[in-house]
């Protein structure tokens, strides 16, 4: 299953995605631990849309539908037992920035232009170009590029924030515990599948920590607070959870900060849009996942494989448990 695989294994044996294979067996760096446990529940999601226009400074430029035709990527993580995954609402409607690059890169291409991708991105910048008359065609939620994909039914979405509620069809769907503190300096990790659609897909975690809370002139709405995450955060890393040390999630990525990093929407706001539609939380088969890496760590392998089989009759596809039985 690729890098997934790759950065779940050498979590558990305790080490740095990309650092030599000498395990640690007792005491995995915080950090890794909490990408181990968070990872398997946390997807790829893709959206293909159909983009009419691009409404800009200047005024609206109409698309050719072959220009109009994009895919764009974010990051998806379940919140509740049940298949409820949260994500950023951008990517889910088709109609941020990212589509915007791609559609115009590719009238770009179609005029015979130079397209590159840094020509569309400070174009949609200078212009302030935003999709118009967007269709979505299909929206797609995967964690392999072997195994199942899923397609997500939109649940809700928040007015004011930027925030969508997802929901799959999937037995035993992985959830994640939401933590509501933002104490600034709290080493976090952010967990994302970055990269252009049609990527192998790999999910990828980067170190960081919470920074301050506060307002910013673009808030929406105004007044409404939000808190900075100190790590490397690039286009393509909407929805990314936020994970703590345990593994729980302190927010998600929902835009780029000038200043660096990302901004997050916090894990209340989250957990209010799921609102009694189901109990926020690990339940049963997060928390088997947990008692199961807890037993590995302490090097009592027995107990882990059964956990492991445990997880599998609960999860068949569970990312996580059978890269260890494999």
């Amino acid at each position: 299953m690729g890098r997934f695989v790759s950065l779940v294994v050498a979590a558990l044996l305790g080490l740095s995605a990309g650092a030599t294979a000498t395990p640690i067996p007792l005491d995995p760096d915080p950090l890794e631990r909490g990408i181990a446990l968070a990872g398997p529940a946390v997807y790829r999601l893709d959206v293909t849309v159909d983009i009419a226009a691009l409404d800009h400074a200047g005024g609206r430029l109409q698309l050719s539908p072959e220009a109009g035709r994009v895919t764009t990527t974010g990051t998806a993580f379940g919140i509740a037992a049940g298949g409820w995954l949260a994500a950023a609402d951008h990517v889910v409607g088709g109609r941020g920035e990212a589509a915007a690059i791609s559609a115009y890169q590719q009238h770009l291409r179609e005029e015979g232009r130079p397209a590159s991708r840094e020509a569309a991105r400070s174009w949609v910048a200078i212009q302030d170009a935003e999709p118009a008359g967007v269709r979505i065609v299909s929206r797609s939620i995967a964690q392999s590029d072997e195994g199942t994909a899923w397609e997500p039914t939109v649940a809700a979405r928040k007015p004011g924030t930027d925030l969508a509620l997802l929901r799959i069809s999937r037995r035993g769907a992985p959830a994640l515990d939401l933590r509501d503190a933002r104490t600034r300096g709290t080493p976090v990790s952010v967990l994302s599948y970055r990269g252009d659609a049609g990527a192998p897909t790999a999910l990828v975690a980067r170190r960081g920590a919470l920074g301050r809370t506060g307002t910013a002139p673009s808030t929406r709405p105004p007044g409404a607070l939000r808190t900075i995450v100190e790590a490397e955060i690039d286009r393509g890393d909407s929805g990314a959870p936020v994970v703590d040390a345990d593994g729980r999630v302190r927010g998600m990525v929902v835009a780029l900060n000038r200043g660096g990093g990302g901004t997050i929407e916090p894990a209340a706001r989250i957990r209010a849009l799921l609102g009694d539609r189901a109990t926020p939380g690990e339940a049963t088969l997060s928390a088997a996942w947990r008692a199961g890496l807890a037993d590995l760590w302490a090097l009592d392998f027995p107990a882990a494989g059964r956990a492991m089989t445990r997880i599998i009759d609960l999860s068949p596809d569970h990312a996580g448990a059978v890269s260890y039985t494999h």
